[in-house]
């Protein structure tokens, strides 16, 4: 888009002339020239000139100062009249592009009649022509106009100017009338963005528009600083229409060299990064502007401009770049099963806990207490009374014990019992919650203390919430059970069995429950319950089957099943194989699903473990290739966390094995598809090109592949050749032309291209 100036001098020393052109002389010289340089450039493939009045101003203004100053040049003193562009602008300030050849002759000595003007014309035409750099002036394709002066010297010496131009279009309504005062770079930034290319790529497509907000969403904050760094750095949004991109002519393109549409005031280093709301501290997330009212209703891209010392560094056109996760693969789990351990006939039929909040220092629950209706025969009541751990610890044991009575005495009047219903109470003060919130916060150097010293730190740290923490610490819940018959036809009776199993502290036939759940795929909520959830941190025989069965229900409670995961892996040493391969197993579904969101909180990713505690149980599996697919699903999650965190490490160390996994598999089209998503979500434009790119034109081919691989090209067109790009987007378009002529409409600003428009503009008006 840069304005260009293309100028040459030529000194003619063979012509001999008597006196100054007349007008009508001057009017006859310029037709003559003209059309022997349009005859030129029709034989050229270029096109004719059409005469212009401002060129032949310009051309005079030019031409009047050598002859006057007797002096062949392209450069006048007057500032403002120094440069042909300049002296262009004096007439008119539509042109974007702007040439000019001059040339002087030696004295005149003759008045000049029909065959004398010839004779000149096609000396002059000559002369230019045989200059390979005026020669390059008269075939540019570029231009559009022209306009011609001849002036004589004092001692009649004849300067001829001749202008070259093409006018630019203005898009209207723009919010400045000097770009908001950002300069064209003349100079250019390509070798300051050698390394940095990748970067504006991603900065070009990290734009969203809500409301008519136009929205900046970018992965790494860090990084983004190394490239807007200066108070004079930053970024300007160019916002496109789809109108402007037609079929019967030029692209509607603005004339300035900085923006092509309508440009928005620029945001600069301290408004891009003060005003983040991203919640993870490793992205950015800030507003760039807002779509001009009179673009609002309409079609529209916005494109990046990247300001380096508030001049122009690039321009980033947006493309699509079709991009996913690779999903964790399906892996078998390995269930136990204890023989000889028959399913009980009767036991527990029902099971409910209920739930009790306290503010502090209360101990009249929060919200009264609402039972179910009964369900057989009471069997027992369990209550868990808890206090937070603040304060002083014999007030803490009268407030648990204060509590607990009045949850038994709220039940006993809702089952109508009597004061003595039986009942088994535990009281306490909650440090396991304490411990792990603790962990969840990072704190576990905190953890470590005596308790009266986290006691301190609770009420002197400002920084965390504690008054929601401790609120959660006091919750505290009672259990009642219902017993009776059971029965195999009963779709509770596996559930039920476990509940029993659980009260008689039968851990063999409550591991065969959780196997017979698992295998039935039934819900594995009871797991969540307190009553069943406290034995499965206990009990490590349980642990095998019980991570198993997580595996289908860990969404409903992710808090519990990072708790569960938290517990087990610090003590993984005390585990069987099977039972850590399941565990791994729970790891990698637990977390990729906590990561799945693209800006996820500190708070929550706090509650994440990260992949150096699963680490050494992956290792002890690795050469065995019945656990290869594990090993790929845990470096799928690492990646994922590392992503989070932006530790290029840790990403790149996950990223070569799975990398390497597929390279040793044979993959179908549709496997290789679901990998080079993943490799566009990684950026690796590279990778996707060269795994689809060497199956082009093999059978098996889909439609898919071939626009992934054409839009992957688009977007990163540096991998291939010109003419192998556009392969790729001509094998896009015989699988499906409509849903090509979609996607290049869509994604409008591929009609910049060339290639790319006269294929659109040509097979897709029908299908719009």
């Amino acid at each position: 888009m840069k304005y260009r100036l293309i100028i040459f001098f030529l000194l003619l020393s063979t012509l001999s002339y008597s006196q100054s052109l007349k007008t009508k002389e001057t009017k006859v010289l310029s037709d003559l020239i003209l059309t022997k340089i349009n005859l030129l450039r029709v034989e050229n493939n270029a096109g004719t000139l059409i005469i212009d009045s401002t060129l032949n101003l310009a051309a005079e203004l030019q031409s009047n100062y050598m002859g006057r100053a007797n002096r062949l040049t392209h450069r006048q003193r007057l500032k403002k009249y120094r440069t042909p562009f300049l002296r262009v602008a004096k007439f008119s300030k539509d042109f974007k592009l702007v040439g000019e050849n001059i040339l002087v002759t030696p004295s005149k000595k003759k008045s000049l009649k029909q065959k004398d003007l010839e004779v000149i014309a096609e000396e002059m035409f000559q002369g230019w022509k045989n200059s390979p750099e005026h020669f390059k002036n008269m075939i540019h394709p570029d231009y559009v106009l022209t306009g011609f002066s001849f002036s004589s010297s004092q001692d009649k010496k004849i300067y001829a100017t001749n202008v070259f131009g093409t006018k630019g279009i203005r898009i209207k309504n723009q919010l400045s009338e000097n770009a908001f005062g950002i300069k064209s770079n003349k100079s250019g930034c390509d070798e300051y963005l050698a390394d940095k290319r990748n970067i504006i790529t991603h900065l070009g497509n990290s734009f969203q528009i809500y409301d008519n907000e136009i929205r900046m969403y970018f992965h790494n904050k860090d990084l983004l600083k190394k490239i807007i760094k200066n108070e004079k750095d930053g970024i300007a949004i160019d916002v496109v229409t789809r109108s402007q991109f037609i079929c019967d002519g030029a692209n509607i393109l603005d004339m300035s060299d900085i923006y092509d549409g309508i440009m928005l005031k620029p945001k600069y280093t301290n408004d891009i990064f003060s005003n983040n709301e991203a919640q993870n501290i490793h992205r950015l997330i800030t507003t760039l502007g807002k779509v001009p009212s009179s673009f609002q209703g309409e079609n529209i891209k916005p494109s990046l401009i990247y300001i380096k010392d508030g001049k122009v560094c690039d321009y980033a056109v947006p493309a699509l770049v079709p991009s996913a996760s690779y999903s964790l693969i399906d892996v078998p789990l390995k269930i136990k099963e204890m023989k000889n351990n028959p399913f009980y006939k009767k036991g527990i039929v029902y099971s409910k806990t209920y739930f009790f909040d306290f503010e502090r220092d209360e101990c009249i629950p929060v919200t009264p207490i609402k039972l179910d209706d009964t369900k057989g025969k009471l069997k027992s009541i369990t209550i868990n009374s808890y206090s937070s751990i603040e304060g002083d610890s014999l007030r803490n044991i009268t407030l648990q014990n204060k509590r607990a009575a009045i949850i038994k005495s709220s039940i006993a009047k809702k089952l109508k019992q009597g004061i003595n219903i039986p009942a088994t109470i535990h009281s306490n003060e909650n440090w396991d919650e304490m411990y792990f919130q603790l962990k969840l916060l990072g704190l576990d150097s905190i953890a470590k203390l005596e308790r009266n010293l986290i006691r301190d730190f609770v009420v002197a740290d400002t920084i965390h919430n504690w008054d929601s923490l401790l609120y959660i610490q006091r919750r505290s819940h009672a259990t009642i059970e219902y017993e009776g018959l059971l029965n195999l036809k009963d779709s509770s009776y596996y559930e039920q069995n476990l509940y029993t199993a659980i009260n008689a502290k039968n851990w063999n036939i409550a591991s065969n429950a959780m196997a017979k759940m698992y295998e039935e795929d039934l819900s594995g909520l009871p797991l969540f319950t307190p009553y069943i959830f406290n034995e499965i941190l206990i009990h490590k025989e349980l642990v095998q089957n019980s991570s198993a069965l997580l595996c289908n229900c860990f969404f409903f409670n992710t808090e519990k099943s990072v708790r569960f995961l938290q517990h087990w892996l610090t003590q993984a040493e005390t585990l069987d194989a099977e039972t850590k391969y399941n565990l791994s197993v729970l790891y990698c579904n637990v977390i990729s699903n906590i990561l799945d969101e693209w800006d996820l909180s500190t708070d929550v990713f706090l509650k994440i473990i990260p992949p150096n505690i699963v680490n050494e149980i992956i290792k002890s599996f690795e050469g065995d290739n019945n656990y290869n697919q594990l090993i790929l699903n845990y470096h799928l999650t690492a990646m994922d966390y590392y992503g989070q965190i932006n530790d290029q490490y840790g990403m790149m160390k996950s990223f070569n094995y799975i990398e390497s996994y597929f390279n040793n598999i044979e993959l179908n089209i549709e496997d290789d598809v679901a990998l080079c998503l993943f490799f566009n979500r990684w950026s690796r434009f590279d990778l996707t090109i060269e795994h689809l790119f060497k199956r082009m034109y093999q059978k098996d081919f889909t439609e898919d592949a071939a626009f992934l691989l054409a839009q992957t090209c688009m977007a990163y067109p540096h991998k291939l050749s010109e003419s192998d790009n556009i392969k790729t987007t001509q094998r896009a378009y015989s699988f499906n032309k409509k849903r090509w002529c979609s996607w290049i409409n869509y994604d409008f600003q591929n009609l910049r291209f060339d290639d790319i428009k006269e294929i659109y503009c040509k097979e897709c008006q029908t299908e719009e």
